[in-house]
């Protein structure tokens, strides 16, 4: 795979969330080149929108119509390399401080729940809750449910609320175990394929179709309804 295809294929990776992170990242840097790399960045971005149900379509002669009088066709090539790896650190920084962001947040709730201001606690728990699950960081989003449980007895509500509330948690802590375990299955077996041309025929053969009894078909349509995050897509 060239450079060209790697990039289009990082820039077709991106959330919205992420785009946006990297527009204001690379604006904040000032320097000539994180300019030239948003403006690729926006032209293969453009190209993607246009065939967003097509991959591996990156078209460098209309890259260069998009680009001409900005970027020289002889530096293109140097602008790829600049743009794929400011995005890499674009993505090493989003994810980083909204990974920081929401840890903080847990710590500002114990520290809020130790003084008693259990309102206010738990107003940090919904709002760090909504942004683990935005970006699918499930092992963070079990520790504000386990928050949450503990919150329960605190909050003004009809007994029967409250216990429909914990029901409600307890089966959203189910299922986020259920899926963590599915992406761990997923990760498994793909490993488990990726080893079976290192093995002898007779072992590769069995090892093959236990595999592809776990990926039958039906299997993997049920996969696909129920997955809900990136890893486990």
């Amino acid at each position: 795979m060239n450079n060209s295809e790697k990039l289009f294929l990082l820039i077709n990776s991106l959330s919205k969330s992420e785009k946006r992170y990297f527009k204001l990242f690379a604006a904040k840097s000032g320097v000539r080149e994180a300019k030239h790399s948003v403006t690729l960045f926006s032209a293969i971005e453009k190209q993607i929108s246009r065939r967003s149900k097509k991959r591996h379509l990156y078209n460098e002669g209309e890259i260069i119509k998009r680009v001409k009088g900005t970027i020289a066709a002889n530096q293109l090539a140097a602008v790829k390399i600049y743009l794929y790896n400011l995005i890499l650190k674009s993505l090493h920084l989003f994810h980083r401080e909204v990974s920081e962001e929401l840890k903080e947040q847990l710590h500002h709730i114990k520290i809020l729940y130790d003084k008693n201001l259990h309102d206010q606690s738990y107003e940090l728990i919904l709002k760090g809750k909504k942004n683990a699950k935005k970006f699918n960081l499930d092992e963070l989003l079990l520790e504000f449910l386990n928050w949450e449980k503990s919150m329960v007895h605190t909050i003004e509500l009809p007994e029967k609320s409250k216990i429909d509330l914990l029901q409600g948690i307890l089966s959203e802590e189910k299922e986020i175990v259920a899926r963590m375990g599915r992406v761990r299955l997923y990760r498994n077996l793909g490993f488990q394929l990726l080893t079976a041309p290192y093995k002898s025929d007779a072992i590769r053969k069995k090892a093959t179709q236990s595999i592809l009894k776990k990926l039958n078909p039906n299997t993997i349509h049920i996969a696909k309804k129920r997955a809900e995050g990136f890893n486990e897509q």
